[in-house]
């Protein structure tokens, strides 16, 4: 969602992905942890947090992308 809709804030997430507010607090702090996401303040209002996709999501989607190919290459 955020690589087509660009920076959104969690109720923005929620709001969009119809998922629950739990759901993508979750996400968005396991997606956080490991490089993918990044939170930064929402300027519009300071009580809410801005997430976008860090530098390192696209190389991160290809490696795993490249490494499910292997996979599948190497069961047959």
């Amino acid at each position: 969602m955020l690589e087509y809709n660009g920076p959104l804030t969690q109720k923005g997430i929620v709001e969009e992905s119809m998922l629950s507010a739990r759901t993508v607090r979750y996400a968005l702090e396991r997606l956080e942890g490991i490089g993918i996401v990044d939170e930064d303040v929402y300027f519009a209002d300071a009580r809410q947090n801005l997430y976008q996709l860090t530098d390192l999501a696209p190389q991160q989607a290809q490696a795993k992308a490249d490494g499910g190919k292997e996979k599948a290459c190497c069961a047959e």
